[in-house]
């Protein structure tokens, strides 16, 4: 089987389809695909990125969403609940917390097909980063 300029007989490469890793710094913007019901006040929200990338996170890292809720700018962290070995989404699990602004606006509002800012994921609260006792 001969190449010729990176490919071969069978097509690209399998590596060239591999999506790159989401940047928050590149592209901010994620996009709800689904939203589940866990209990009566529970939601899972699980996101997206538009164009095709790879979600690389630790157990225990956050996101912080930034969100704009009548007029005013308000960033939550939220700890991502989604295992990272499905790394094509990611998801956040909140509970209606009465009065909590972001909390009942993503229950009231968060719909498959939105768009929302986010950073990170970040922190350093992972068992990867702790040997074990």
């Amino acid at each position: 089987m001969s190449e010729k300029g990176g490919e071969s007989r069978l097509g690209p490469h399998l590596w060239d389809a591999v999506p790159g890793k989401w940047n928050a710094d590149g592209d901010e913007v994620l996009v709800c695909c689904h939203v589940r019901s866990e209990t009566h006040d529970v939601k899972s929200f699980l996101f997206r990125t538009r164009s095709p990338s790879l979600f690389r996170y630790r157990p225990g890292q956050f996101i912080t969403l930034e969100l704009e809720i009548d007029g005013e700018p308000i960033n939550r962290c939220y700890t991502l609940s989604s295992t990272p070995t499905r790394p094509d989404t990611i998801s956040i699990t909140v509970k209606r917390v009465p009065g909590g602004k972001v909390s009942n606006w993503l229950h009231d509002n968060m719909k498959p097909g939105m768009e929302i800012k986010a950073l990170g994921p970040a922190g350093d609260f992972s068992c990867t980063l702790r040997p074990a006792a």
